[in-house]
């Protein structure tokens, strides 16, 4: 965590009111939705809204993907069993 004094100006107040820096609270909220402090969820920030979106789509398209090879790899293991 940084110990860096925050200004007025770059700084990011929680729900919880713990403050920090924006930039180290965006890249805390890279691996956690939790205040650093108190641990408490961050549900309602709009970085942590904006970062469970993204995951959710990143799991669809991994989904997505996955059924396609799925169907890629039946495709070929029925062609590889048809007599020539």
């Amino acid at each position: 965590m940084c110990l860096e004094e925050i200004s007025k100006g770059g700084q990011r107040r929680l729900s919880c009111k713990h403050v920090f820096h924006t930039k180290c609270i965006f890249t805390w909220f890279e691996t956690s939705d939790e205040c650093p402090l108190c641990k408490t969820e961050q549900d309602a920030d709009p970085i942590i809204i904006f970062k469970k979106h993204v995951e959710e789509n990143i799991r669809e398209k991994y989904r997505d993907a996955i059924k396609t090879l799925e169907g890629e790899v039946a495709r070929a293991q029925r062609a590889a069993r048809r007599p020539n």
